[in-house]
């Protein structure tokens, strides 16, 4: 089975001038954006960068190792002209004028339009790039290295995450240990790989949740409202086209191939891991908590107790008899529920011992995700159950019949 192809040709996509011609552009090398002056094609902007290694937010990335989109299209074309229809590709209009409530919580943070470049605001609304002397500039939306880390420099993921051994090697011929060094390699690097479900769920919070007080304290929401790993990342943001670049798979198609996976098994698990990244990071939120009696301080009190008890009512409502073992945490008699009633109830977070039980309470629910995220998910039927009425952000993209 051939995956990849050095010659891909694209089905025409109907009605989409636009569209047609920032992929032209891509595909020949012409420049779509601008990063200084000028406005960019409305069909390709956005904003966004993801922090390196699926770090918490807060660490600005280093723009001196992001390569931009522009780098990954001989690859992925699909992926691409996909990417170029989301919300996510478009995000960097939120920020880009510098007036509104961009500028009341730039004024608060006492950050100036010259610096939006390289600040908070950038990191989950832009993809930061470095040019030249003048430092970080605003390349494009929240684009390929915002969601699978800054992949550039001699020690980056880029040249090495599609290399499978000596030159003509693909990955049918890759040999175990090959894979398990290159993947080692780019991890450590900072990619987030769509297999490693806990660093693709932490990565998404990692925006989609406000970890900074003082932003949230100055007016702006402390989350994205109604966000859901499984709804949210199989609608408009899909493209699992790296083996067939006219067909976006249900799941990723190379990690299908790879592991034999099952793509409904998949969302089974990502389902339970992002609800319980949500409370590790409702939990991590109140670990940066200075002003108890700030409104930071109450969006994530009410977070922690509400994300933890959907999560018990959902387990014990699927499991009637007997909760699996690592599931088990999150029932309403367990040590856990113990320490995370402690936290909302009793914990004075002005002081440091305070915040510090909440790190650590938040560090033991990572673990627990972790494990989770190591299933299969062939033994979680009744996980489906909750998922039959999932709301999917926007429609998965796909070519038009000819």
């Amino acid at each position: 089975m051939k995956l990849f192809h050095t010659k891909t040709v694209l089905r025409p996509v109907v009605g989409m001038a636009l569209l047609l011609a920032a992929a032209g552009c891509l595909l020949f090398g012409t420049t779509v954006l601008s990063g200084s002056g000028g406005v960019p094609s409305a069909a390709a902007t956005a904003i966004g960068t993801t922090v390196a290694g699926y770090a918490e937010p807060g660490s600005i990335v280093d723009a001196s190792k992001v390569m931009g989109y522009k780098a990954c299209v001989t690859c992925h074309k699909s992926e691409i002209i996909s990417w170029m229809q989301t919300k996510h590709a478009k995000s960097e209009l939120t920020i880009r004028n510098f007036s509104g409530n961009v500028q009341k919580y730039c004024e608060a943070l006492e950050i100036t339009k010259d610096k939006l470049a390289s600040s908070i605001c950038a990191e989950c609304h832009a993809t930061p790039k470095a040019s030249g002397t003048r430092g970080a500039r605003i390349d494009s939306g929240i684009s390929c290295e915002s969601c699978h880390g800054p992949s550039g420099s001699e020690q980056g993921w880029l040249n090495r995450h599609a290399v499978y051994g000596p030159n003509g090697s693909t990955p049918e011929n890759e040999t175990p240990k090959h894979f398990a060094d290159r993947v080692k390699f780019c991890e450590k690097a900072g990619m987030v790989r769509a297999a490693s479900l806990y660093n693709v769920a932490k990565n998404c919070q990692s925006c989609h949740t406000i970890l900074d007080e003082e932003l949230v304290n100055a007016g702006h929401k402390s989350s994205s409202s109604g966000f859901e790993l499984v709804g949210w990342s199989t609608g408009e943001v899909r493209h699992n086209f790296h083996q067939n670049q006219a067909d976006n798979s249900a799941g990723p198609s190379l990690w299908k191939w790879r592991n034999k996976g099952n793509a409904k098994n998949r969302k089974r698990v990502m389902f339970l891991v992002g609800k319980i990244v949500n409370i590790e990071i409702a939990v991590r939120g109140l670990s940066k908590i200075k002003d108890p009696d700030s409104d930071y301080a109450g969006a994530f009190m009410e977070r922690t107790g509400e994300s933890f008890g959907e999560l018990v009512e959902m387990i014990g409502g699927v499991f009637e008899d007997e909760i699996p073992e690592d599931l088990a945490a999150f029932s309403e008699d367990s040590e856990l529920a113990e320490k995370i009633g402690a936290l909302t109830e009793d914990t004075d977070f002005s002081e440091e011992e305070g915040r510090k039980a909440a790190a650590t309470v938040a560090d033991e629910v990572a673990k627990l995700a972790q494990q989770i995220a190591k299933r299969d998910g062939s033994k979680l039927e009744a996980i489906g159950e909750l998922m039959e009425d999932l709301e999917v952000k926007g429609e998965a993209y796909s070519y038009p019949s000819p």
